[in-house]
């Protein structure tokens, strides 16, 4: 489970029915270059999903190669701003870079971050449930979420080793949350500066209906079959949309 992910998320924000009270706000974050190296294609797909957003109505913040106190700043600035838009506002959070778990728990990680062990996670990195519960506590319209942080990382090279990818948690109701792997595992390595997983999300349309759906999620698949072994995320033929533990359903109802 990758990109596809990222294509039935970002449809689906892209296909939220308007009300002509609602607004719609997106904090999109792409950190690369890190002092352990740099990543090849944070910053691309963030300016990518950036753009997609944008020409969906969305108002868009965009940042890249937060230090902590720069993404601290970002994440309680997005809150102020979802909570003064009111309860009719959907709001977009896309993260990409490194993300590592530390007891049940997803630390995103700033370019600044000095990971020696294990025990240096919470210092050196952002919990990201301390921004998220209380996002979902405004009871906005909706909310996305979207990690792009399962990588291989070179962090906690002594101690403990770090668990893999990212761990799975429970979206509030009125929340989705993606990642680019399946929990607990990490994403194959890709080239930049848009690999083949990011392709399909160039063809996003600024509104989508089901045969458009289909054939976008049909892309992604595409793109993804080789490195994924077939690990495909299925779309059901009446295009409804099925994830795994979210509350996908109940944000449904609340859309209605």
């Amino acid at each position: 489970m990758k990109t596809v992910f990222y294509a039935v998320l970002t449809i689906l924000a892209l296909t939220l029915p308007a009300g002509a009270a609602e607004r719609r706000i997106a904090l999109v974050v792409g950190n690369a270059n890190y002092q352990t190296g740099s990543l090849p294609t944070p910053a691309n797909d963030a300016g990518l999903v950036a753009q997609t957003l944008q020409a969906a109505g969305f108002d868009v913040t965009g940042a890249r190669d937060l230090d902590q106190e720069s993404l601290r700043r970002a994440f309680r600035d997005f809150r102020d701003k979802s909570s003064s838009s009111g309860p009719d506002t959907v709001a977009y959070i896309y993260l990409s870079g490194y993300g590592v778990q530390l007891e049940g728990e997803n630390y995103f990680v700033p370019v600044d971050a000095r990971i020696e062990n294990d025990t240096s996670v919470s210092a050196e990195a952002l919990r990201l449930s301390d921004y998220l519960r209380p996002l979902s506590a405004l009871h906005l319209k909706a909310a996305v979420i979207v990690l792009n942080l399962a990588r291989a990382n070179p962090f906690a090279r002594s101690g403990n080793p770090l668990t893999g990818g990212l761990a799975l948690v429970e979206a509030e109701p009125g929340t989705l949350v993606a990642f680019n792997a399946a929990p607990g595992t990490i994403a194959p390595d890709e080239s930049g500066p848009i690999p083949p997983t990011r392709r399909p999300l160039r063809k996003f349309p600024a509104k989508a209906d089901c045969r458009s759906m289909t054939h976008l999620h049909a892309s992604a698949c595409a793109s993804i079959r080789s490195p994924m072994a077939g690990r495909c995320l299925g779309m059901p033929p009446s295009c409804k949309l099925r994830f795994t533990s979210w509350s996908a359903h109940r944000m449904r109802r609340r859309l209605r």
